[in-house]
């Protein structure tokens, strides 16, 4: 069930993202937003409110889109397709309140959502999409040992096969490294 709070968090995610990922992004589009969502609301515990499943490029839920057309809509953001068609770019717009109208709402989540930019806010969407397929198995299975490693490096690869295992494998160490996921050793 959304909650007045968590609706208001929903509602200016993309705005507070596309200003804290001004100048650090590549790309700020939809798939990015996607993955950042899921990202703060499974892996960094902001209660976002979303229901994720997995979907072509990773988690996804609807929700997410449904927000940001929401955004859009009262001209906090503006949405437009890329460089030669190439996806969406998300940017803040001259409308939309200053940046502590929206950091408001994150106030008590600076540090998951600092962190998250931390580590994640210069990644492209591709690599986005391979650490949080990752993280996505990962928190689905119960296993966090040498074996779950395999485990996810192999039903990675068998619903991502455009991605090496080599490179699937980095990925779940730079997770573990980081802290993003937990592994039993």
């Amino acid at each position: 069930m959304q909650t007045n709070a968590n609706s208001a968090l929903r509602l200016s995610l993309s705005a507070v993202l596309s200003r804290r990922l001004e100048n650090r992004s590549p790309q700020l589009g939809k798939t990015v937003l996607m993955k950042f969502a899921y990202l703060l609301q499974e892996v960094y515990g902001i209660p976002l409110g979303y229901r994720f499943s997995l979907y072509t490029y990773g988690p996804y839920s609807k929700e997410v889109l449904a927000d940001l057309d929401q955004a859009e809509s009262l001209g906090w953001v503006h949405v437009n397709m890329g460089a030669d068609a190439a996806g969406y770019n998300i940017s803040t717009s001259e409308n939309s309140p200053g940046p502590n109208g929206f950091d408001d709402h994150f106030r008590q989540y600076e540090h998951q959502l600092s962190r998250a930019i931390e580590l994640f806010g210069h990644f492209r969407a591709k690599d986005l999409e391979l650490r949080t397929t990752a993280s996505y198995f990962w928190n689905l299975q119960g296993t966090h040992d040498d074996n779950g490693v395999e485990a996810v490096v192999d039903a990675v690869h068998d619903l991502k096969p455009h991605f090496t295992k080599r490179e699937i494998k980095d990925a779940i160490e730079e997770l573990i490294q980081n802290g993003t996921i937990r592994s039993a050793a």
